[in-house]
Parts: structure tokens; sequence; C-alpha cells
């Protein structure tokens, strides 16, 4: 017998779409804030409510960021 979840995985994965979250959208201005922060002019906290980002968020970026550079 086939469960809910296994039936919904494999609709979801015949649809090409994987359930899950949105990946995170990189803000407008994030190039200009991040060398701001780099450059140790502007405190992450203040990135963090200027972008309305949260910690976790502003991080990842972060990570991303550095590595696609």
């Amino acid at each position: 017998m086939v469960d809910n979840n296994s039936s919904m995985w494999l609709i979801f994965t015949r649809m090409s779409a994987v359930p899950g979250r949105k990946s995170i959208e990189v803000p407008k201005l994030w190039d200009k804030y991040y060398k701001m922060y780099k450059e140790n002019t502007i405190k992450a906290v203040d990135v963090m409510k200027i972008l309305e980002l949260k910690k976790t968020t502003f991080y990842k970026l972060i990570n991303q960021y550095e590595e696609s550079n």
C-alpha cells in the first residue's frame, strides 16, 4: 500500500516541482551594503535592518555570495 506522502512525492517529482521553501532572493541593494559591511563601514545588524533580513537569511546570503565570487 502506498501512503499519502509517497504518492505526493511521486506527483511532485513527475511535475518536476520539488516541494519546499522558495530560494532566497538577493535584495536589489545587496552589492552596495555587502561591500560596506566587508569594509567595516556598517554593522551587520544595520544591514539586516535596512534590507529587512533576518539573521539566518543574512548570513546565508553572505555564504552564497562568497562561494559564487
